[in-house]
This record gives C-alpha cells, sequence and structure tokens, in this order.
C-alpha cells in the first residue's frame, strides 16, 4: 500500500510536467511504479562528465541542480534545472558517456527513472520521442511533422494558415476550370464561354495549346459592355498579352505571392511553368478565396488604389491582422517574410506614385535618369514583421552638371521627402538616427554610394562599424535594381582589398552573447546575473543576423539578405558543417516568429518576452536556441582566426 501510495504520488507529479502530460495514464503508472526516490545534500554530485551513462534516467522533484563542462578555464556553468526538468537522459544515445557533471545547489529530490521505459515510452509516442530529442540536444533541432492526415474527424486541419502549404485543392480546380479561346474569334463568342459563372478568366492558347493571352470578366466590362470595342471585333482586341505563367504543384501560399507580386488575380498555369508549353490551368485568387477563406490579394489591389496615406494606413493595418492569424497558424516564416515584403513593396510604390503625382503637379521636371530605393536593415532582409522605423537610402544615376544636375538633386530630395511623410502614418515612423532617404548622408549617386562604402571598409574602426553593418542589408524594393547589383560588387572589392575588414567585422559580430539558460522564472546571463526577460532580439535575432551577415560577406552570397536563406547557402559551401548552419537557420525562424507573435498579441515590438509568458515546451526551445547560437559563435571565432576571443 505504502509503494503504491508513492508510485501515485509520482505520478501525479509527472502528469503536471513535458513530455509526460502526452503520456497515458497506464504507462505514466508503469513509470512512477518502477522508479525511486533519491535525496541528495547541497554540493553532492548526482553524475560526473565523462563517467558511463547509468541504468536511470532522472527528473527533478524539489530543488535545484547545476550543470557543468569541463573546458580550458576549469568547468563552465552551462544550464541550471529545477523542479520537472530532466537529467541524464540520451534518447537515441544510450551508451554514450555522460557529457556534463551535474551538482546539486541545495537539498534536492530526485525521481530516478530506468533508461529503458523512457526509452519505449518514446518510441511509443512520436512527440514524446522528439520532445527527448530536442530537450537533450546541443542546439536547435526543428520537430519533425510526419502526420500527413489531420487530427479531426471531417479530415480538415483545423490550423488556420496549414492551407498555405498545400497543393491539391487549388491546382485541381485550376485544370477543371480552364477555359480557352483563338485570337481571331469574335468577342460575342469568346464572352458565352465565361458567361455560365464557371471561370472569371479565359486563356488565348496557339494551335499547340500555348498561351498568348488572357481575357478577364472586368475586360469585358470596362471595354466591351462600356461599347469602346464591339461584340463582334476579334478577341485580340481586348487580350492581355503580357503573360505570368506558373508551374502545376505550386503550393496556396506560392500562388499567393505570385499574384501579390505582380498585382494580378489570375495564374495561367502551364506543363513548365513557362509559355513555350501547353496551358494546363488557370488560377485565380477567388478559386482560392472559394477553398480557403481569407486570403491577402485583395491588398495589392486596395493598395494599388488608395489616394493618401490615410488609406495605406488603413489596409497596412489590416496586412497585420492578417500576418497575425497565418503566425498564429503555423505558416512558414518564409512565407510571411515573404508576404509583408509584398505588402509593404505594393505600400512603397503607391507612395511612390502619389508622391510623383504630387511634384508633377508642382510643376517639377522628373530627371531622366536611373534610380532606385532601397530597404536597409531588416527592412532589407525581409525581416521587419513588425513595423519598425524607416532606414532607407536612395541611389541614382550620375547627373549632369550645371541648373540640370541641380534640378535633379532637388527632385529626388523632394521625392524622398514626400515618400517617407506618406510611409510615417502607416506605422513607419522616422528613424531617430536620421538613416532615411530624406537625408543627403543616405541619398546620392551611385558613385558617392560606392565612396561611402569604400570609406566603411577600408576605415571600419573610426567609421564605428558596428553601427553600420545593418546597413550592408540593401535590397532594392522599387526602381532599377542594377545599380545596387553594381554597387554590391564594388562592396565585394573593397572586402577583397582591405582583408583586415573581415576578421574585425567578424569580431564584432560575437559580442551579443546569448544567455546561459532559463529557469524557473529567470534568465541567467554569462556573468551570472539573473533578468526577468527574455531578450528576442539581444538574446537571439542580432547575434543569428549578425554571423549570417559575416558569412554572407565572406563568401560573396549577398543576392540573398534573408538571415535564413543566408544560412541555408552557407551550408551548402561549408558542407561539413551544414547541420549546424541548417540549425541556426531554423533557430532564427522560431525566434522571429516569437518575437513577432509576441508583438501582434501585445501590440508592442516583441523583444522583451518573460518565461511565465510561455509553454515549458517554449521555454526549452528557446533555451536551445542559445544553445545553437552559441556553437554557431564557436565555429565563428575558428573560421575567422579570432584569436584570443572568449565566449564567455
Amino acid at each position: 500500500m505504502k509503494t503504491s501510495s508513492i508510485s501515485l504520488r509520482v505520478a501525479d507529479f509527472l502528469k503536471g510536467h513535458p513530455p509526460f502530460d502526452m503520456i497515458a495514464v497506464d504507462d505514466l503508472l508503469r513509470l512512477a511504479g518502477t522508479g525511486r526516490v533519491k535525496f541528495h545534500e547541497g554540493g553532492e554530485i548526482v553524475y560526473t562528465e565523462g563517467e558511463e551513462r547509468g541504468r536511470y534516467a532522472f527528473v527533478i522533484q524539489k530543488g535545484t541542480v547545476n550543470l557543468f563542462r569541463r573546458s580550458v578555464r576549469g568547468e563552465d556553468l552551462i544550464d541550471v534545472r529545477v523542479e520537472g526538468d530532466l537529467l541524464g537522459f540520451l534518447f537515441d544515445s544510450p551508451d554514450t558517456p555522460y557529457r556534463c557533471t551535474v551538482k546539486t545547489a541545495g537539498d534536492t529530490i530526485i525521481y530516478a527513472i530506468p533508461q529503458n521505459l523512457l526509452r519505449e515510452v518514446g518510441e511509443k509516442y512520436e512527440e514524446v520521442g522528439d520532445y527527448f530529442r530536442e530537450y537533450f540536444g546541443e542546439g536547435f533541432k526543428p520537430r519533425r511533422n510526419t502526420s500527413s492526415t489531420p487530427d479531426n474527424a471531417r479530415g480538415i486541419d483545423e490550423r488556420p494558415a496549414h492551407w498555405l502549404q498545400k497543393s491539391g485543392p487549388v491546382n485541381e480546380r485550376a485544370s477543371n476550370r480552364l477555359l480557352t479561346f483563338r485570337l481571331d474569334e469574335p468577342i460575342h463568342i469568346v464572352a458565352k464561354r465565361l458567361a455560365p459563372g464557371l471561370q472569371e478568366a479565359i486563356v488565348a492558347v496557339d494551335n499547340q495549346m500555348r498561351p498568348l493571352g488572357i481575357i478577364t470578366e472586368s475586360d469585358l466590362s470596362a471595354r466591351v459592355a462600356t461599347g469602346a470595342v464591339p461584340v463582334d471585333a476579334a478577341a485580340s482586341a481586348i487580350t492581355t498579352t503580357s503573360l505570368i505563367t506558373v508551374r502545376p504543384g505550386m503550393s496556396a501560399g506560392q500562388l499567393i505571392l505570385e499574384m501579390l507580386h505582380h498585382r494580378l488575380h489570375h495564374l495561367i498555369v502551364t506543363e513548365d511553368g513557362t509559355t513555350n508549353t501547353p496551358v494546363v490551368g488557370i488560377i485565380s485568387d477567388r478559386s482560392i478565396q472559394m477553398l480557403h477563406g481569407s486570403i491577402p490579394t485583395f491588398l495589392a489591389k486596395e493598395i494599388s488604389v488608395a489616394e493618401n496615406a490615410h488609406s495605406l494606413a488603413i489596409l497596412r493595418d489590416r496586412a497585420d491582422e492578417l500576418l497575425l492569424h497565418y503566425i498564429e497558424g503555423d505558416a512558414q516564416v518564409y512565407w510571411l517574410a515573404d508576404f509583408i515584403a509584398e505588402v509593404d513593396g505594393a505600400v512603397l510604390e503607391q507612395a511612390v506614385r502619389l508622391s510623383r503625382k504630387k511634384l508633377l503637379a508642382e510643376g517639377m521636371i522628373e530627371p531622366k535618369a536611373k534610380w532606385c530605393w532601397l530597404a536597409m536593415h531588416s527592412e532589407g532582409r525581409k525581416e521587419r514583421l513588425l513595423r519598425s522605423p524607416q532606414r532607407s537610402a536612395m541611389v541614382y544615376d550620375e547627373l549632369p552638371a550645371g541648373a540640370e544636375g541641380d534640378d535633379a538633386e532637388i527632385w529626388f530630395a523632394r521625392l524622398a521627402t514626400e515618400i517617407t511623410a506618406m510611409l510615417a502614418p502607416c506605422g513607419f515612423s522616422l528613424d531617430p538616427n536620421g538613416r532615411m532617404a530624406t537625408n543627403p548622408q543616405w541619398r546620392g549617386t551611385l558613385s558617392v554610394w560606392k565612396e561611402r562604402y569604400h570609406q566603411w571598409i577600408a576605415y571600419p574602426v573610426e567609421n564605428n562599424i558596428l553601427a553600420l553593418t545593418p546597413y550592408f542589408d540593401a535590397r532594392c524594393v522599387y526602381g532599377d535594381s542594377s545599380l545596387l547589383d553594381e554597387l554590391r560588387t564594388h562592396i565585394q572589392a573593397c572586402i577583397h582589398d582591405n582583408p583586415n575588414f573581415m576578421p574585425l567585422l567578424a569580431n564584432d559580430a560575437l559580442d551579443n552573447l546569448p544567455p546561459i539558460t532559463i529557469f524557473r522564472d529567470s534568465v541567467m546571463d554569462q556573468s551570472g546575473t539573473l533578468w526577468s526577460s527574455i531578450d528576442t532580439k539581444l538574446h537571439a535575432l542580432l547575434p543569428l543576423v549578425d554571423t549570417a551577415r559575416v558569412f554572407a560577406l565572406k563568401l560573396n552570397l549577398e543576392d540573398s539578405t534573408f538571415t535564413p536563406l543566408r544560412f541555408k547557402r552557407v551550408g551548402r559551401h561549408l558542407i561539413e558543417h551544414r547541420e549546424l548552419f541548417e540549425e541556426a537557420a531554423e533557430a532564427f525562424s522560431h525566434a522571429i516568429r516569437l518575437q513577432t507573435r509576441m508583438g501582434l498579441r501585445r501590440g508592442d515590438d516583441g523583444q522583451y518576452v518573460k518565461p511565465d509568458e510561455l509553454p515549458r515546451g517554449e521555454v526549452q526551445r528557446c533555451k536551445a536556441i542559445f544553445k545553437t547560437v552559441v556553437r554557431l559563435m564557436e565555429f565563428a571565432t575558428e573560421y575567422f582566426h579570432l584569436e584570443g576571443k572568449t565566449l564567455s
């Protein structure tokens, strides 16, 4: 009776902590019934690094234990574990010696559970096995998702954004709704095919079914119903011949991004995604809406006709509502980043259009010079999921000497001012440091910009390069991107000519060390100081962003600036360390999701998150992110030969 009572108490304790809360009662009682209760006084060693792994794994019932690992400095504190935490278990490597030394910080009660039974439970419950792998891992590992069918009886995945990764329903509808015509057919014949309402557009094809153009319902309304074009005219008179084609099998999310990017409501599907092969279907935003509900393609259309900053601000607010909807539904970070970048790109495009219209109405003359608007900093990396201050630059071609050049300078200065003023009411405040295109230091000809970057790279200390590194993350969001391409080529040449630049940049990138651990409601930094919140920016995002940038610049991978993509591309170059960079990409994705989700829920920047705001499993994943950051920094220290650099 006494043994049974102890087992029930142990089981009752275990079910309040992951992963035991995922285990059926019978299995939980079996674990509890085969375990032992151990008491340790403060300062006792539970097990020692390098020692052969014992029969039992441990769960802390009461007290605190410290985890140490040997280093050149002696013993480094690597973690702190408290009530409900696990010790001494490797799910996939049962014969591996203990990887650290565990000492009790005070009087401690520990439940010892046979490792073979824990392993059986982990094999029986997939989520439990994944939890064990993640918990005892050396860094951030993405959770596996092997389930191909939803859990609920109706066969519908209820996560709001899960459909973004699906392709079947949309592509099936695309082929079923395909209507075609010949360019020489009369308009009224073509219109009759659309009349039953089975489709909103019809595709012009040649004798080999290759696409030549498209007619939509709106074309018929705007040009034929108004009498502008007679109904017996050839269909070619109202056919749009500039086409966007896509390949079969693209997911709903990919198709939505294509529509947003090209400001279209219809996409033509061909056998290989080009106009050189036969049409196999047509996809409309209305079809995706009918299949999946709320989609954001309407934003592009509404933004393109917004008449003022107030209207743009309302539409940008709507984008945040959709963003929260998608992020709560586990939409991929890559898709979320592209979605917001497309929306903000549409907002900027309309701001440029309205600003140009205003300047022309005032009688100003627009110069013929090529120019582009650069997004810098987080927006330059497509990582501005939460709205933040504007960081922009303007680059333009060389201007003629004399009055004409002076007038062009005035035009670009006024244009930058108008655009910036248009974006501010949309939630993009002015940069407090003035690093925007309105500032002459962030606006100029290509030759001026080349000289600026040359100075930064040749004299990094004098120019406080640490504050300028986010401005190596530039993306053309409007205008002629060839200017940025040429500037990037120049930047790489300057880096090549200044070999001391990269080690200095790498050294600066390793300045933001993550905390050692999170325990109870506190975050412990490298000095042992306890903090009340996780700083998502300084503890995770910033060190990952900075390290990814350094490797990308070193390997000349600057055509993509999104941090996870940078890591993945670096991993393809440094094959032996690919797993580490894949982990870093996943760690960043999870960290920015956490920051964005918390920021949208609370209406702030999401930078500070209290541990007690998060589920226990989420806290563990934050700790895994910290481990990945440290491993990444250790590798960077070795790769860039940063002698004397210590990560403590």
